[in-house]
Formats: C-alpha cells, structure tokens, sequence
C-alpha cells in the first residue's frame, strides 16, 4: 500500500505556505545583510567625518546628538 501523502498534489495553500516560507527565510536573510551593511557604513562615515567635539552643557549636547541621530537616520 502507498502512501496518500506522497503521491498527493500539493492544496494551494501547501503552495503558499512553501511560498511564505521561503520569502520569509529570504526577508531575514536580507534584514541581515543589510544591518551589517549599515553599521559598515556607519563605521566608515566616522572615520570619514567625525563628530565634532562639543563645548555645550551635557543636555544641550545629548539633545544635538539625538538630533544628528534622527537626520542621519532618516537618510538611510
């Protein structure tokens, strides 16, 4: 006696669960790559330009840096 399960065809929604499956191991796959691009990147900005040295009061300097943050992120 065969087994039913090998010899079935595959429902549409086996098809898309494989298909969901696959595109979600790919998304992470490219989330990763990209992250580790980013921080590359970011590494190598540093490098390239600095951050100035800041003479304010630490609020006022944890406000400007928060600031640069959120340009810099909005960038990438």
């Amino acid at each position: 006696m065969t087994d039913s399960a090998t010899t079935e065809k595959p429902t549409a929604d086996d098809l898309m669960d494989r298909i969901n499956c696959k595109t979600s191991e790919h998304l992470q796959a490219l989330r990763s790559a990209a992250e580790a691009e980013r921080k590359r990147l970011q590494a190598d900005l540093l490098k390239v330009d600095p951050p100035e040295d800041v003479d304010l009061p630490a609020e006022e300097a944890v406000e400007e840096v928060d600031a640069q943050a959120q340009l810099y992120e909005g960038s990438i």
